[in-house]
């Protein structure tokens, strides 16, 4: 596989101090311990990760990876810290500001076992209120479980990179503890579950999903790292879902647009089967991209989905350069792969997200997709 080299190939020693920060005390014991211990082993300081996210901001907007308007940002050094379900802290994410005023935001890694300094880059600012967002979980407590206190409250993600609030309620009487994750955007409860289907939405680690040799592996590879680039971003449109369950039906969307048929999301989804608006699986995603165009379909009778290992970044590369966007998916949420990134030996893919508030962003490769579908 041939890709363009931007920049020369350099070598640079990457900071290896670490420190231990505490753990939010939701921990739930469920997760492994020996991942547990590889995260805070392996944690980043703040003030590095802001570093490690300032040089990669630059980066990018120099090599032309991010609009206009991120020309001339700089970061905020004070980031929100977001926690992983499993009670480790997951990045640090940092506001882009252009006088005074935010315009999308970084999340830097807290750990090196997810493989790069940067996890996600380009998504827009946040559009939730702290103040509201608590009085929602103190409405929703109130309504739901009347019995039970609201403890601690801990912004987390969910399902990377949306954001949610772990809440801790505690019967007043009995004793008895309850775990509630609430999506900040629209305050609905998200259930701790893996999805069986893209649009299916649930809660889980995103650490969870990383295997210890992978851990290991990417901690091991933070010495000494080449700092080159290369990039192929394809000119495809962004869409926002109109159904909450209907990611894969607007990634069918975008893609159809891409291929010159434009498609209603009604349409698409009556097509794969869930047109009263359930979620989607790969197989039902597929009776739409096979299906003649005269039948609605988009007549890519070649296309196929593929699992676990086959789900990695080479892969996807190779699905751009011969300018074919696909669907990734976590089962759980689907997105549309449009390009990819090479930056200081971090792979990117540049991701189209049909979800609310979330826009196209740069996502650092890691082994938390599940599956993709190729359009072909």
């Amino acid at each position: 596989m041939k890709r363009l080299k931007l920049i020369t190939v350099l070598l640079a020693l990457l900071l290896a101090a670490m420190v231990m920060v505490p753990m939010v005390s939701a921990v739930n014991n469920n997760y492994s311990d020996e991942k547990i211990k590889l995260v805070e082993s392996s944690y980043i300081p703040v003030d590095f990760a802001y570093k490690d996210a300032s040089t990669t901001l630059q980066s990018f907007i120099l090599s032309n990876s991010l609009d206009e308007k991120w020309n001339g940002a700089t970061l905020n050094p004070k980031p929100l810290t977001v926690y992983d379900l499993n009670g480790a802290i997951l990045s640090y994410r940092f506001s882009a500001e252009k006088n005074g005023v935010s315009i999308g935001q970084i999340d830097a890694a807290a750990s090196k076992v997810v493989g790069g300094p940067v996890l996600s880059i380009g998504i827009g600012p946040n559009k939730f209120d702290e103040k509201t967002v608590d009085s929602k979980i103190n409405e929703i407590a109130a309504g739901k479980f009347a019995d039970y206190n609201v403890g601690s409250k801990t912004l987390v993600s969910y399902n990377f990179p949306r954001l949610g609030v772990l809440a801790i309620l505690t019967n007043a009487k009995t004793g008895e503890t309850k775990r509630i994750v609430i999506d900040v955007t629209d305050y609905s409860i998200i259930p701790e579950k893996k999805s069986v289907m893209d649009g299916d939405l649930g809660a889980w680690s995103f650490y969870d999903d990383i295997s210890v040799d992978d851990m290991t592996r990417n901690i091991q590879k933070s010495g000494i790292t080449p700092l080159y680039a290369s990039q192929k971003l394809l000119s495809v449109t962004r869409q926002q879902q109109s159904s909450e369950n209907w990611c894969a039906v607007t990634v069918a969307q975008m893609i159809s647009d891409y291929y010159g048929y434009w498609r209603e999301q009604q349409a698409i989804a009556d097509k794969m089967g869930n047109g009263g608006g359930g979620g989607s699986t790969p197989a039902m995603e597929l009776t739409y991209y096979q299906a003649t165009t005269g039948s609605g379909g988009l007549g890519k009778t070649n296309s196929i989905d593929v699992y676990s290992s086959s789900a990695n970044w080479d892969n996807a590369a190779d699905e751009i350069d011969l300018n074919r966007p696909l669907k990734v998916g976590n089962l759980g949420h689907a997105r549309t792969i449009s390009g990819y990134k090479i930056q200081s030996g971090s792979n990117y893919l540049y991701l189209n997200d049909p979800g609310q508030n979330l826009g196209s962003y740069w996502l650092l490769y890691t082994s938390t997709f599940n599956n993709y579908v190729y359009v072909r």
